[in-house]
């Protein structure tokens, strides 16, 4: 679950859109993100503010990301929607969320 929420979070900064959060969503407990996972969400919403400012909002910073992760979701949910081939679908999909975490990770180094 965690890499589907860090991977539509990236589709959602990728393509600048965030999709705001119209009731609460059962939230993913921060345990169950990598230390990979994290490294990548804080790059992203630095990488939003161009500045570490955010860090010291936590309210803020969640916000940003969960955004960014609402529209990626609603994003992948409308791909799959009416898709016959579903596990190819699923497979290239996750090829997709490999490749496009790598890029932003070596677009800030």
């Amino acid at each position: 679950m965690s890499d589907v929420f860090v991977f539509a979070a990236v589709a959602g900064f990728r393509h600048n859109k965030k999709t705001k959060l119209v009731k609460a969503m059962p939230q993913i407990s921060a345990v169950a993100f990598s230390r990979k996972q994290k490294a990548i969400l804080l790059s992203l919403v630095i990488s939003d503010t161009n500045g570490i400012d955010i860090l010291f909002d936590a309210a803020k910073a969640t916000r940003t990301v969960e955004e960014y992760a609402n529209w990626g979701i609603e994003e992948i949910e409308s791909e799959l929607k009416g898709n016959v081939h579903g596990a190819d679908t699923i497979t290239k999909m996750s090829s997709l969320m490999k490749e496009t975490i790598n890029e932003e990770l070596l677009k800030k180094v």
